[in-house]
């Protein structure tokens, strides 16, 4: 074998190496872990949310906002524990890209939850 074949092997190879990543039950494995973690430390703190009761539409929309992310969280790790290891391996760019759309959803809705938060304070300090 040549020098250049051997060169072309191994780039694909690492290519290859690459791409199988996404499908790995192990990634798998990870994500659904710190994705767990984040969906429970969001669900713990969710009831004191509710119970404050927000007075604003936007107080409102924000926490239902949070509740759907928290259902589509829910739903992808239901799917991903439910699913063999094999069909996640085969169907891992699109587990990957669930997974991301989850985070996003949570992210945008915590900062929604967030800045709401900071107005109740605002309000309670001034009432």
């Amino acid at each position: 074998m040549s020098h250049k074949t051997q060169q072309v092997t191994s780039s694909q190879r690492l290519a290859e190496s690459s791409v199988l990543d996404t499908h790995s039950s192990e990634l798998h494995g990870e994500m659904c872990k710190q994705h767990s973690a984040i969906y429970c430390k969001i669900l713990s703190i969710f009831p004191s949310l509710e119970e404050a009761r927000p007075r604003s539409k936007s107080g409102i929309q924000a926490l239902c906002s949070l509740h759907v992310a928290l259902e589509k969280a829910k739903n992808v790790l239901r799917h991903c524990s439910e699913c063999s290891k094999l069909y996640l391996a085969i169907t891992g760019d699109s587990v990957l890209l669930k997974f991301e759309k989850c985070k996003r959803a949570l992210r945008v809705s915590l900062k929604l939850v967030k800045d709401i938060v900071s107005e109740w304070k605002i309000q309670d300090r001034l009432c």
